[in-house]
């Protein structure tokens, strides 16, 4: 049976006309092998006014409706993806930029052999030139590449699309680019030091010592940041209670006492911004010589009576000008070494250098020196006066003021305290005293006149390597003077030669032997019974040994600074 599609009565299947009365409308034959359904015929195209769109989905089929649905979404990621690909453009764009200006702004006039070593590691993000790098440049080292060529690259890792903040970046680049000092600081920080030290006269022993003198410094720094008298002993500030270190704790010359720790960290590569190990310790005790600073400039300690205001009286104790000029020798070195790395000095070291330098120059005596006293009329002597120099030629180093005449005047000074024919330097006129002096005069040469290979250094030389061998290098050895080994081991370093061999392979040992070991709150440093240890105490005597064991790296030897810049 079928249905009549016009008066929709049941019919015979057979039938070719509807049999009902009052119809009689024909029939279509069904096909042969059974009826099957005829799918509906596609939608037609319709223009339908925006607020129709309702019934136009319900007109569209399932396929075109769930096409419609996706049609969206897709145009939303394809969005998302183009953001992040400019993104990852522009990031690039900038980080090469950025790296670009920074390498400009800090590129040293001769970089160290070891920067690109020091060097943070590089980012995933190739730093191509900005105008380079095009959507297809943006692939990550650690994705392999699209066989289709259809499908977009990867977008940049959330690491990578972090902002860049210039102002945080530049002092790591400043780190990387100028991590070691360059001319006569370059061996400080020279890398893989137990590797090299040893064809300069030092040993693993010999840095063990400098690493335990190092460390007892840096436990007696008072809160404030100074070192003095004041923190040794049963009722010091910093010595251990239960076994704190015995001996006289030296007079109240907190400045020098000061400024010679300062030298030792620095000498062993701890400046105020390098973050080393003792850096903190450096800052600390910088910080308090400027606080210390007098009126007038001068950085004395509390045996003194400053004035309240410059231009008014005051009350120096005999050893002022030694304070002062170690003082001044440790801020004026601090800022020479940021001037080495290319850097800006803080602004408070140097204005307080500067002022230091002035006063300096403001006590220097008629005959060219320094001496106990203010008064100008007064003979000068060379210890006081070696002090002076050592300051004033670090000044000259960090570029802060000196006056010509000043030098000139000095220098005129120790000329007429030389002995040409043994390179021997008096003390004051006719009078030697001690053979620290010649050590002072040998320096003179060696870094204010830059004469290192002169006759009167090789002169000098030879007569300390005699007394070294004659008075150390036996077993009645004279008593221990760790100003002279101070002042003699540096000129010597700076000669060089046989003569600094024999010097060495004596002062070395002996100065190793006399450190302290134990448990006590002494171990590392030296006993103050030395020639003026009663004056200068258990501080004095260690800075000194310590002093003495860096000379391998304090300062380059002039010939080879001179290597090094022509090879640069």
């Amino acid at each position: 049976m079928k249905t009549c599609p016009a008066c929709h009565r049941t019919v015979p299947e057979s039938a070719t006309v509807c049999p009902h009365a009052g119809c009689g409308k024909p029939l279509a034959q069904a096909p042969a092998g059974g009826a099957k359904k005829r799918p509906p015929p596609p939608p037609g195209k319709v223009q339908l006014a925006a607020g129709h769109a309702t019934h136009t989905r319900a007109a569209s089929s399932p396929t075109s409706d769930a096409t419609s649905r996706r049609g969206p979404l897709a145009t939303v990621a394809l969005l998302l993806l183009l953001c992040l690909l400019v993104g990852g453009v522009y990031y690039a764009a900038v980080m090469s930029k950025s790296q670009k200006a920074s390498e400009v702004a800090v590129q040293p006039a001769r970089p160290s052999a070891t920067a690109d070593a020091n060097k943070p590691p590089s980012s995933n993000l190739e730093n191509k030139p900005a105008e380079a790098k095009s959507a297809g440049d943006q692939k990550h080292a650690d994705q392999p590449e699209k066989a289709s060529g259809t499908n977009p690259p990867a977008p940049p890792k959330l690491a990578e699309m972090t902002p860049v903040n210039k102002d945080e970046q530049a002092p790591t680049e400043v780190a990387a680019v100028t991590s070691q000092p360059l001319g006569i600081y370059s061996e400080r920080t020279r890398p893989d030091r137990e590797k090299w030290i040893a064809g300069v006269g030092g040993t693993p022993v010999s840095e063990q010592a400098v690493a335990g003198g190092l460390d007892w410094l840096a436990r007696h720094q008072s809160e404030d940041g100074h070192w003095g008298p004041d923190c040794l002993g049963a009722n010091g500030s910093r010595c251990e209670k239960a076994h704190p270190c015995q001996g006289t704790p030296g007079g109240p010359y907190e400045a020098a006492l000061t400024g010679l720790p300062i030298l030792a960290f620095q000498a062993g590569g701890n400046y105020y911004d390098n973050g080393k190990q003792y850096s903190e310790n450096v800052r600390r005790g910088l910080d308090w010589l400027v606080e210390r600073q007098g009126p007038n400039g001068e950085i004395v300690g509390s045996a003194n009576q400053l004035a309240k205001r410059p231009g008014e009286a005051t009350h120096y104790d005999q050893h002022y000008m030694y304070e002062h000029a170690i003082a001044t020798f440790a801020l004026a070195e601090a800022c020479a070494l940021a001037v080495a790395l290319q850097r800006h000095p803080d602004e408070k070291y140097q204005a307080a250098a500067i002022k230091a330098v002035e006063f300096i120059e403001s006590q220097q005596h008629n005959d060219g020196g320094w001496r106990y006293t203010p008064e100008k009329a007064y003979p000068s002597d060379a210890s006081v006066s070696g002090w002076a120099m050592l300051a004033l030629k670090t000044a000259k180093e960090a570029d802060l003021p000196v006056e010509d005449t000043t030098l000139t005047r000095m220098t005129d000074f120790f000329e007429r305290l030389a002995d040409p024919l043994t390179g021997r330097t008096h003390y004051q006129g006719a009078s030697y005293i001690t053979h620290a002096t010649t050590g002072v005069g040998m320096m003179v040469d060696e870094f204010v006149k830059h004469q290192a290979d002169s006759d009167f250094v090789h002169l000098g030389a030879s007569f300390l390597a005699d007394q070294a061998e004659t008075e150390w290098g036996t077993a009645n050895k004279r008593q221990g003077d760790f100003y002279l080994w101070y002042n003699c081991t540096l000129a010597m370093f700076m000669a060089g030669g046989n003569d600094w061999d024999r010097w060495n392979n004596v002062i070395r040992d002996y100065v190793i032997s006399l450190e302290v070991h134990g448990d006590g709150c002494d171990r590392g440093s030296w006993q103050p019974n030395d020639h003026w240890g009663a004056t200068g105490g258990r501080i004095y005597t260690t800075a000194l040994g310590v002093l003495t064991l860096e000379v391998y790296y304090r300062f380059a030897r002039e010939k080879a600074a001179g290597a090094e810049e022509k090879g640069k």
